[in-house]
């Protein structure tokens, strides 16, 4: 076991290079004036997570335990090397005060850097930012509960002492009366002056707020008037702000509203919602009984969700509509035949400008045939607390016995929050089993979205295998997306993503599998409509553990014939998402594929083939990376799986680039890599010379759409060549239109 003040050091160690690279990464993007507005973004999300990086040194690293430094240790390595890797990218665009007064830095940056190589850069960072942010917050939470004794003898002898200096110092009580008075007038004409309808908004608010003092309770409607008549207010209002969406039929002939702004409105939800509520006999005012979202579900039945998510200013705070419209539908029967029922859930989260409490309106309707059950609409109210608060450490590492005598004391609450929206029971999931199981049984919300994970993320980060499966047991939804990783995946494609998959998550992704039927895993897709089976083959980086999670996932029910949004097929996923020289025998993984049956002969939605995507990499960052390694890898699978390499290279000559060099080893290509790739079958290889080849079959010359005559866009921005008319042409500028290769490139071809 590695010694924890080595370990200690090696965490200031790579936090310090992950801020030089964050220094370096953030100076160079918000130089860039008159680049597209996700620039700045990722300049700002950057420096949030540079923010974040400072913190850690702050903790006091000698006293955290050795599971949590070794996980705290990999995770600040992986970070450095990434940001390492992007900040040497963006290095190379060395630039002069000149550049920074006409613009000339994005126009360089575009040449080199890809739209994908920024999304990459964007969604890693953004993954970083959450779970280092989260690791912080619990690594806090538990070092505060080793100094709270400290602290309090600490603040009592200043009261003290503040109190002496006070009494000897207190002047006229007369002398600051009039200030007072004025003041007072001030905000006596403010009030007078301000609109009625805000005054209205916070009169409700305020006695909504007031409702986190009453006790658990149901009270019928028609003796909680002004109850149902604050929430009317406060619905009325989110509606007032959600402006109606654009029938269907009109919506294509309104310019500057776009498809994704009308599936995200939530105005209907909102609508269906209120009237649920408002014609429910009675409502549950700080309940906090078990409530089971998987009831009247048959066996053999599969949810289809319509999920939607939206935060709405108000002005008075900030209010987050969650809703999920869900159809059972039964195994091998259509959603058009019927069958099965239905649900209605909406979740209604209200947090006030003052941030020291948050409102929550729950409801649900389910149909059973051609019945309706409708469930007691909940009013919840949750104190907001420090991060570092005694609740929060008692619910991630102690007693259950513990928490209910704080709770007995009326120092905390079951609901209590912290400022992020983290409940006890995301705490408690992370490593704490037995406080799982009994904040669940007392029904806590196990599908708590915070906006960024769930408490299935907090079990799956912390590796729990037993509060991971409570938590499925319990009816946990494993298909929720969240602002994790990639704008939002779920706990689902977070653990069939090879990047970060160990055998451990192996383990749990068995778990939900077998506890998580109904939600259809094997056919679940995630924001680029990709399966779990496609999301193994979009990271090239260790073959051996790719075909395990492959060989898991269709023992599972997954189809190796699944394709994304885009039409790509798992063949076309891995080449479009650079795969690396450096994980090992890639090759062994595409044999694999092909074993089984991927279609080495499949198009996606624009025509484009495997091979074409394969030969023909002209995302200039991705060539001066990868060199010819997409190609003479695919040529190499060829061959092994009994096909002509001399049939698919027709119309695409080859030519040696290898891209390798002493200053940069990383990911790059080298002559010892395509040795590797044709070991054992070097006879085989028609260019194993490396001088220029062409396949015969081409009759002497070139007439087909290869890669000297035709640009390749592989940077995922297909919609934007569709919504150009231009079946074959990618405008997102990622892409260029020269030949392969430039004599004049970073490259050096046929040299090692």
């Amino acid at each position: 076991m590695a010694d924890p003040l080595s370990a200690g050091a090696s965490v200031i160690a790579f936090v310090g290079l992950a801020l030089s690279s964050v220094k370096a990464i953030h100076d160079i993007l918000s130089a860039v004036k008159d680049g597209p507005q996700t620039v700045k973004r990722l300049a700002d999300e950057v420096k949030q997570l540079g923010d974040i990086l400072v913190r850690l040194p702050q903790l006091q690293i000698n006293t955290i335990n050795s599971a949590d430094l070794a996980e705290l240790t990999s995770l600040s390595s992986q970070c450095n090397l990434d940001l390492s890797s992007f900040s040497a990218k963006l290095r190379r665009l060395s630039h002069s005060e000149g550049d920074r007064r006409v613009g000339g830095i994005w126009k360089r940056l575009k040449t080199a850097i890809t739209e994908k190589d920024l999304d990459h850069m964007r969604d890693s960072i953004r993954h970083y930012t959450s779970v280092l942010n989260f690791r912080v917050a619990l690594l806090t939470v538990a070092q505060s509960a080793t100094q709270s004794a400290e602290m309090l003898d600490i603040l009592r002898q200043l009261r003290t002492e503040v109190r002496g200096q006070y009494m000897s110092t207190v002047p006229d009580p007369t002398a600051s009366m009039h200030t007072v008075e004025e003041v007072e007038e001030v905000v006596s004409d403010a009030t007078q002056e301000s609109d009625p309808h805000e005054t209205k908004l916070q009169e409700s608010i305020d006695r909504l707020i007031a409702l986190v003092q009453e006790k658990e309770c149901t009270v019928e409607s028609e003796d909680a008037e002004q109850l149902i008549a604050d929430l009317q207010t406060l619905l009325d209002s989110a509606q007032a702000n959600e402006q109606s969406p654009i029938p269907a039929q009109s919506a294509a002939e309104v310019q500057g509203v776009s498809t994704v702004d009308r599936e995200h409105n939530v105005y209907k939800e909102l609508k269906l919602a209120s009237s649920l509520i408002f014609s429910a006999t009675s409502i549950s005012v700080n309940s906090t009984g078990a409530r089971d979202t998987m009831n009247h579900m048959p066996d053999g039945a599969i949810l289809q969700q319509q999920r939607k998510r939206k935060t709405i200013d108000i002005g008075s705070g900030s209010l987050v509509v969650e809703t999920n419209r869900r159809r059972h539908i039964n195994e091998g029967r259509e959603a058009s035949t019927g069958g099965g029922g239905r649900d209605f859930i909406a979740k209604i989260l209200f947090q006030p400008n003052s941030g020291q409490s948050l409102l929550s309106i729950s409801v649900r309707q389910g149909q059973i045939l051609s019945g309706s059950v409708l469930s007691i609409p909940r009013v919840l109210l949750s104190n907001i607390i420090p991060t570092g608060s005694m609740v929060f450490t008692i619910a991630a590492k102690g007693q259950v016995e513990e928490l209910m005598s704080l709770i007995a004391d009326g120092k905390a609450s079951l609901q209590d929050r912290d400022p992020s929206g983290v409940s006890l029971l995301h705490c408690a999931a992370w490593n704490n089993t037995p406080m799982t199981r009994f904040l669940v049984q007392n029904g806590l919300d196990i599908d708590d979205n915070c906006g960024t994970w769930t408490p299935l993320h907090s079990a799956m980060f912390g590796k729990n295998d037993e509060s991971l499966n409570l938590l499925l047991e319990a009816g946990a939804d494993p298909t929720i997306p969240t602002k994790t990783y990639t704008g939002s995946i779920s706990t689902l494609h977070w653990l069939s993503d090879n990047y970060w998959w160990t055998d451990h998550h192996n383990i749990m992704l068995d778990s939900m599998f077998r506890h998580s039927r109904h939600f259809g895993l094997s056919t679940y897709r995630d924001h680029m409509d990709r399966t779990p089976l496609l999301r193994v083959c979009q990271n090239g980086h260790d073959s051996q553990r790719q075909i395990q999670q492959l060989a898991f996932l269709l023992s599972k029910g997954c189809s190796i014939s699944d394709v994304d949004y885009y039409g790509f097929n798992c063949l076309q996923v891995f080449f479009t998402n650079a795969p690396s020289p450096e994980a090992g025998s890639l090759r062994d993984f595409l044999v694999y594929l092909v074993g089984q049956g991927a279609d080495v002969y499949a198009t996606d939605r624009l025509g484009r083939s495997v091979s074409q995507l394969a030969y023909s990499k002209t995302c200039w960052s991705e060539m001066a990376v990868l060199g010819s390694y997409c190609g003479d890898l695919w040529d190499a699978v060829l061959d092994l799986c009994g096909y002509s390499v001399l049939e698919f290279r027709k119309g695409y000559p080859r030519r040696a680039i290898y891209t390798r060099s002493p200053r940069s080893p990383g990911w790059n290509y080298s002559r010892v890599d395509f040795e590797r790739l044709w070991e054992g079958r070097e006879h085989r290889c028609p260019y194993w010379d490396d001088a220029e080849w062409q396949s015969p079959e081409d009759g002497g010359h070139d007439d087909s759409p290869g890669v000297l005559d035709m640009p390749i866009c592989v940077c995922g921005k297909v919609v934007c060549a569709e919504t150009a008319g231009l079946p074959r042409y990618c405008k997102c500028k990622s892409c260029t239109k020269q030949r392969l290769w430039d004599q004049k490139g970073t490259g050096t071809v046929g040299k090692a």
